[in-house]
Order: structure tokens, then C-alpha cells, then sequence
């Protein structure tokens, strides 16, 4: 039988990078910050006795105080981006805002170089060696506030540093996934802009068009099947 109990933290215990324990108590009229990030407060607090009674029974951890909401309600900002090879070398760039939407969907850019040698046989030069430089240019799209949520649970019952299994159900609400298509749309009319055509590679043929790495944007993005594709398999977190 579980009853309503007053929960009063006077202190913590602690160890150190060398593993020695360690404990800091409070004085008059202070307090106890419970503050590890959003993966971290909830794992303590499971451990502690304070969650969901079936999860933490399920891990014979005692019961200190019942709280449903301790480790569910977990929401992410899903993000998807393209990567672009540039057939030229790009100034390395830092992850940066360059502009929102309507819909407040964030877009978000990065480039980074990537060089590499190959033999270049000619008559000139038989054992030489040529240099290519080409660039990535990463084009990010996210959004805020997701209406998606999952859950977090514990791995292990005895041992903090197990990393707890985190579930964010990205898309789960249809309402997150049309705002990825809305957003990804967005960045597929930025590619056909001017400013991007210097981007392109050129064929033997002459023809031109971008060279990706990884997954391209559907050729068809007027389609909402092909774009939902799109976006759960390429969703992250950054």
C-alpha cells in the first residue's frame, strides 16, 4: 500500500572522477538543486525511488514517492538536413541559424572541407599524385516544440553511468510530421535558387545537378508519401 509522503532532501552524496564518495549537506533555509540535463534528473530520480509505480517495480527499486509524470513526456526537436559535396573548397562553418519560416521552422548551415589524393597517371606526370578538394555544405531543417513525446527508462538498477533507454516517438503526432514536409519543401526551393547553382557538379554531357551525401530530397516533392519517407528516415537530433 502506498501512502502520500513528504520527500526532504538535507543533502547529497557524491563521488569524484577517482571514485571517492563524498557528501555536502545543506545549511538553514537552504536548498537541494536537483539539475543533471533533461536525461540525467529523470534517471536520478527513478533510481531514488521517485517515479511511475510499475516501472519502479519492475526494477524492485523502493518506492519513495508515486509520480507518473517522471520519465514519460520526453520530446525531442527533430531535425533533417541534406549534405551537399561542393565540387570547390568552402570556408569551414560553424552550425548556424541562417533563417526561419513562416511556420517557424528553423533552417540551419554548415560546411566543413574533405580532401583526398588519387594517382593520376598522365604522360606528364606517370607516378604522380593529384590533390581534390571538394566541401560539404549541410543544410539543417528543425522545428520547436514538438507535440511528439516518449518515455525513459532504466537499464540498469544499481549502476548510473548505464545510459537509460530514451524513446523521443518522433512524427508520433501527424501535426510534427507535416511541419517537417513543410520545412524540407522549403529547403528544396532553396536549392533551385541562383545562389546554389554554383554548388553543382557538371556531367561529361554538360548537364548539371547537386551530388549528395546520403540521402537527396525526393525528386517528386509535391508528394506527401514520398516526403513523409523522407522525413522519419532521416530524423535526428542535434
Amino acid at each position: 500500500m502506498l501512502c502520500n509522503v513528504e520527500v526532504i532532501a538535507t543533502g547529497v552524496a557524491y563521488s569524484d572522477s577517482k571514485g571517492r564518495i563524498h557528501e555536502a549537506f545543506i545549511k538553514d533555509e537552504g536548498e537541494v538543486i536537483l539539475s543533471t540535463g533533461a536525461i540525467g534528473s529523470p534517471q536520478l530520480l527513478l533510481f531514488s525511488g521517485v517515479g511511475p509505480v510499475a516501472h519502479l517495480s519492475s526494477h524492485t527499486i523502493p518506492i519513495v514517492s508515486q509520480n507518473l509524470d517522471v520519465g514519460n513526456y520526453m520530446s525531442d526537436n527533430p531535425c533533417n538536413n541534406i549534405n551537399i559535396i561542393v565540387p570547390f573548397a568552402l570556408e569551414p562553418s560553424a552550425l548556424q541559424v541562417v533563417g526561419i519560416t513562416n511556420d517557424f521552422n528553423y533552417i540551419e548551415a554548415l560546411s566543413y572541407d574533405i580532401s583526398f589524393t588519387f594517382p593520376q597517371p598522365f604522360s606528364f606526370y606517370p607516378n604522380g599524385i593529384a590533390l581534390l578538394e571538394l566541401s560539404v555544405a549541410t543544410i539543417v531543417e528543425k522545428f520547436s516544440g514538438p507535440l511528439s513525446s516518449g518515455s525513459l527508462r532504466l537499464v540498469s538498477l544499481n549502476d548510473v553511468k548505464v545510459s537509460p533507454t530514451v524513446r523521443f516517438n518522433y512524427f508520433e503526432d501527424p501535426k510534427d510530421l507535416a511541419r517537417c514536409i513543410k520545412g524540407m519543401r522549403k529547403v528544396g526551393d532553396m536549392l533551385k535558387t541562383d545562389s546554389m547553382a554554383r554548388l553543382k557538379f557538371e556531367d561529361l554531357e554538360g548537364a548539371e545537378g547537386f551530388k549528395f551525401l546520403g540521402p537527396a530530397l525526393p525528386s517528386n516533392q509535391s508528394d506527401d508519401a514520398s516526403m513523409e519517407v523522407f522525413c522519419r528516415s532521416t530524423v535526428t537530433t542535434i
